[in-house]
């Protein structure tokens, strides 16, 4: 059930996170990134730890095992997160769509529009249809079947750490929780309850990013090039802003997608390479507008290494696209900070007019 904090948020008319019919504003923080990489690397953690440890050198990775549990922890100068799960198994098994669910859970949760904890459980909901609807499954029986393998997957997922709102890292919950506690099927509606002790603002609705609806219909390595490029055109957007457009190492794109090692393949242009040429290929063809275009560079008669170590990629945005990027990544930001300071200086009225009771008293 919603509490009356929520209620009074929807009913003020708060913006939608549909920004226009091509376009979802979904949440894109520290929190919910690493969640989504970790899903996408989970079948090989030990070459994902050392991929991070090479491209990103400004934060610090490590992996515990224990038996078939495991922990990730990732450190940087704003962030501080532990993922953790009992069974790896679980993971690497039939979850093609399951970061696909969670960004739709988490695209759910920003239209409430929180903007402080929880007082108790909140319930996701969302109709089964929706997700074929959306392209992500083809009928209700694969939709059910997808559903069930999310299920067992995110409510086991376990996040524990701090993140930084502006000046100040606040901790995402109390000590190692579950995201979800539960979720279920009622008669085709489809319901995840999530933890209240989780600091979701913080969490989830810190930053958001627009990404075109496509995304969910696209197969899963054109989606994971996707999600990559948008997310990481918000961070940027003060390059798209002055040149247009930004570019991303192929290294990076490797890992986004989950290709497997050049070390650990006899046939890297099959594994690697081509996959990356063919998502590029999709997610143009899926946007088809001029207003859009990933390019490659390369050596053509490079190895794989100079493939991967030289190679980059250039995203090009501009009408619609930069519009939409700035747009969700300032104007509704903006909005939640707005609602925050309005509740601090609710707050601090009602402090002073409590200490000026006390001295007329």
């Amino acid at each position: 059930m919603i509490n009356e904090v929520l209620d009074f948020q929807k009913n003020k008319g708060l913006p939608s996170t549909n920004i226009d019919s091509h376009f979802l504003g979904i949440p894109s923080t520290p929190g919910t990134n690493a969640i989504m990489s970790f899903l996408g690397n989970a079948n090989d953690l030990n070459t994902y730890e050392k991929r991070l440890k090479k491209i990103n050198h400004n934060t610090s990775i490590e992996i515990q095992e224990n038996k078939s549990a495991r922990r990730v922890i990732t450190k940087n100068e704003d962030t501080e997160l532990t993922i953790e799960i009992d069974d790896i198994d679980t993971f690497t098994k039939n979850n093609k769509s399951v970061k696909k669910i969670f960004l739709y859970i988490l695209l759910k949760l920003s239209q409430q529009q929180i903007i402080q904890n929880l007082f108790e459980d909140l319930s996701i909901e969302f109709n089964l249809q929706e997700l074929v609807s959306l392209g992500l499954y083809q009928n209700m029986d694969t939709a059910r079947v997808g559903f069930k393998n999310a299920k067992n997957i995110l409510t086991s997922l376990k996040v524990e750490g701090l993140i930084k709102d502006k000046t100040t890292k606040k901790a995402i919950g109390e000590g190692t929780s579950v995201l979800f506690t539960n979720a279920f099927i009622i008669k085709g509606t489809c319901i995840f309850t999530l933890n209240k002790f989780i600091n979701w603002p913080v969490f989830a609705l810190l930053y958001f990013a627009p990404i075109p609806t496509t995304y969910f219909a696209l197969p899963s390595t054109p989606s994971d090039l996707m999600y990559l490029v948008f997310t990481q055109a918000r961070m940027r957007k003060k390059e798209l802003k002055d040149k247009g457009f930004f570019t991303l190492k192929l290294r990076t794109v490797q890992q986004a997608l989950g290709l497997i090692s050049e070390e650990k393949t006899k046939s890297p242009t099959d594994k690697i390479k081509k996959p990356i040429l063919e998502a590029i290929e999709v997610v143009n063809n899926a946007e088809n507008n001029p207003d859009f275009h990933i390019s490659i560079d390369y050596d053509k008669n490079g190895t794989i290494k100079d493939f991967l170590d030289k190679g980059f990629i250039t995203i090009s945005m501009k009408g619609n696209y930069s519009k939409h990027l700035i747009q969700i990544a300032e104007n509704q930001e903006a909005k939640i900070q707005a609602l925050k300071d309005r509740k601090e200086s609710i707050a601090k009225q009602a402090e002073i007019k409590a200490l000026a009771d006390k001295k007329n008293k």
